[in-house]
């Protein structure tokens, strides 16, 4: 799980350097890189961390019984924080597709 939670940090941290890039500024999503916006927000939302830390090791010491359940639930937390985060990006105008 500590590897789980590392890469998660890692990606987060490379978005965040990639905000700071002009070229990533500047750049344009065009047809061909429509899965670039999921990408990048897999990217910087840590998913898969939030999705580790529900399942703490005192309680679950068997990674088998919920292993499996992170995918869905890392795509609940994206589309969650899609959801709670809109009105932000409604009132300063950025959307972010």
């Amino acid at each position: 799980m500590a590897n789980l939670l590392q890469i998660s940090v890692l990606k987060f941290l490379t978005s965040n350097l990639l905000e700071r890039h002009a070229g990533f500024q500047n750049m344009l999503v065009t047809r061909e890189g429509r899965q670039f916006p999921g990408f990048y927000r897999d990217m910087s939302g840590m998913n898969v961390a939030y999705a580790v830390f529900c399942y703490p090791k005192a309680l679950y010491p068997d990674v088998g019984a919920f292993l499996e359940a992170i995918p869905d639930m890392a795509k609940f937390i994206d589309i969650s924080n899609d959801v709670l985060s809109f009105y932000k990006e409604e009132e300063s105008h950025s959307l972010p597709f």
